[in-house]
């Protein structure tokens, strides 16, 4: 499950940023079916910033290219971004947007929408016939709910994972920190359990922000980052450090100098490490050099004499940083 959810994250994109809208509205708050068409409310004030339909087969009855799928961008009122790809008026996908610092668009929430069987108003239409007269119409408007695999943005350090079973929130739902989505590790920080829209009970992942022992980090971590972009944050002075438990997924790091691929922290304070020298070749480990380790009382750890911050933990994975905070 957690490969298929990391895989789905990479699919999408998925960046964090913190939104400061007005109101904030939710995917199935936005559009509505009508006349086969998905629209958006009209309590919405919005502007289509962008539309591109694309054109497949020839239409028997009138030999023009038949309308099969669009795309559409629109900025609603409180500055929120959202888009759609439609196929076939069957398929929906749906996209929270917001313009990144290079000015680009990146997604904060995305998922499918459908529409709903049994969630729909009546609304009545005024029409002028061909001899002037007033005749009134009924149509039925259909509500738009999510479904299957979702991503969504929580704040500007989480995001949540999971599905959506007849517009709401079903089965086991994985909050994420989105600071480090791209890395090998993908932090999961809790899982929550849903039942039909409720939540059913919760569970801390990462025992980083909840408390932890000195026990928890006893013995041996293979480092997994592989590049200077898995070793770096957003803040480039920050050095970031991932590991694992399980020793087949260790990866020689060519991040910089002196830089640990290999961690046996001791009871007794003691410390193996293997490192990796960038400009040089090998894994080095200089003899006769005695290395110690320690945890503070505010949860840093302290090797060699540097403090490295726990940014997550787990039984099977940690990450470290060191550097300006």
């Amino acid at each position: 499950m957690k490969i298929l959810l990391s895989f789905v994250l990479i699919l999408c994109h998925t960046l964090s940023f913190s939104q400061q809208l007005e109101e904030k509205y939710e995917s199935s708050e936005i559009f509505i079916s009508l006349f086969d068409e998905i629209q958006i409310r009209e309590s919405i004030k919005y502007e289509t910033i962008y539309y591109e339909g694309v054109r497949g087969s020839t239409s028997q009855e009138n030999d023009m290219p038949k309308l099969y799928s669009r795309h559409i961008k629109y900025k609603l009122h409180n500055d929120q971004i959202v888009s759609l790809d439609v196929y076939h008026d069957t398929i929906i996908l749906f996209n929270e947007l917001i313009v990144n610092n290079a000015g680009m668009d990146s997604i904060l929430s995305c998922g499918e929408l459908k529409i709903a069987e049994n969630k729909y108003d009546l609304q009545e239409f005024n029409f002028l016939t061909v001899d002037h007269q007033d005749s009134l119409f009924i149509d039925t408007l259909f509500h738009l709910i999510p479904s299957g695999l979702w991503n969504c943005n929580i704040d500007s350090f989480s995001h949540g994972i999971g599905h959506y079973k007849n517009g709401k929130k079903n089965g086991t739902w994985y909050t994420v920190n989105s600071k480090y989505n791209r890395s090998k590790i993908k932090p999961y920080l809790r899982s929550i359990d849903y039942e039909n829209g409720k939540k059913v009970s919760e569970q801390d992942i990462d025992i980083s922000r909840t408390g932890f022992k000195k026990e928890n980090l006893f013995g041996e971590w293979y480092g997994v980052s592989t590049s200077i972009r898995d070793m770096y944050n957003a803040k480039e002075d920050k050095l970031t450090l991932f590991f694992v438990r399980d020793s087949t997924k260790k990866k020689r790091s060519s991040a910089g100098p002196n830089t640990y691929d290999y961690l046996n922290l001791k009871v007794n304070n003691n410390l193996d490490v293997k490192t990796s020298y960038r400009c040089a070749v090998g894994v080095k480990n200089p003899k006769n050099i005695k290395h110690e380790w320690g945890l503070d009382e505010k949860g840093y750890i302290t090797i060699d004499g540097y403090k490295w911050k726990v940014e997550y933990l787990t039984d099977k994975e940690l990450i470290i940083s060191i550097g300006t905070e």
